[in-house]
Formats: structure tokens, sequence, C-alpha cells
């Protein structure tokens, strides 16, 4: 089946009130994850914070574990390079997170024991303000990205995206305090 296919029906059982808006994360997350072929798949948002912008991480699906963990929020400070070039370029391709000017900061103080070695994430934007990416690592052995697999992403996210706002709940959260 297609990924659009499968994500348009994870978002008419969203619509209907069949699934709730976490397990629609975390549906999304496993099919992205299935399609694109990498170890974990994700989604996370933008939030303003005092302390200026942060990653917030909705849900992060790992096929490794099978199931589905939050992680930390992601500071701007800590992350400025990743979030220029997602402002940039809309993606980010790095096959080497360690290396990759993008992400190296990203992941400097917690690569090793996250064991990722790629990443790939694409950019998601709301009324033309960038709103967050959904994203995909490989952990153990490094991976080079394909622009399939980015088409793959990106449509899957685009999707799931315009389910999501649809939904007060997701602009509601975007806008809470921390």
């Amino acid at each position: 089946m297609y990924p659009t296919s499968e994500v348009d029906l994870l978002c008419a059982r969203l619509n209907c009130g069949e699934i709730t808006r976490q397990r629609f994360v975390e549906e999304c997350a496993r099919l992205t994850s299935r399609q694109v072929a990498c170890s974990r798949a994700g989604l996370w948002v933008f939030i303003d914070s005092p302390q200026g912008r942060l990653l917030r991480c909705e849900g992060v699906y790992d096929r490794v574990d099978d199931r589905v963990v939050q992680l930390a929020d992601e500071s701007e400070e800590r992350s400025g390079p990743y979030f220029l070039e997602l402002e940039r370029s809309g993606h980010v391709l790095a096959n080497d997170a360690r290396t990759h000017p993008a992400t190296r900061s990203f992941f400097e103080d917690h690569l090793q024991s996250s064991g990722v070695q790629s990443l790939m994430a694409a950019a998601f934007s709301l009324n033309g303000r960038l709103f967050g990416a959904f994203t995909c690592t490989q952990v153990c052995e490094p991976v080079a990205w394909t622009q399939r697999q980015l088409a793959i992403l990106t449509k899957i996210g685009s999707r799931a995206t315009l389910a999501l706002a649809s939904g007060p709940r997701f602009l509601d959260s975007m806008l809470a305090p921390l």
C-alpha cells in the first residue's frame, strides 16, 4: 500500500474520533519507520519558551524495541545549526549525524548512548510558519538516505500535519506554557 493511503486512513480515523491524537502520532511514527525503513521515526514540534525556541517530542517509535518513547526537549541554543537547516532547506539529510554540520552539536552529548548514526528530517509548516519536523534515525550502522526516502517522509509528514492541525489540541499544544 502506498504510504499516503495508510496515512489517509489514519487521518480519517482521527477525524471521526476513532483514535486519539496521541494514538495518531504513534501510528504515524510506526508507519513512517516501516515505509522509510529506519530504526526510529518521530514527530517533533517547535515550542516558544522564555528561554527561546525548543523542539518538543510528540513521540518517537523505536522499531528495535517496538515501542513509542518521549524524548527530552532540545533547545535552539544547543541545536541551532539543525534549526537553521530545517528553516533554510526544509530538510536535513545527515548520513553521519556525528559529523554533519546541522546535527553534530545536536548529538554530541548523547549520540553514543542513543546509538544514532544517521538522521533525516523533513520540516512542516502551518500558514507559512515552521512548526516542527518528522524525523527518521538509524542506529548501529549509518545509512545513506535517498531522495525516495525523503519524499516518503515528506509526503507522510505533509498529510499527517494537515490532520493534526485541524484539531484544536494541536494548536493548543503549540501555545501551551512550559
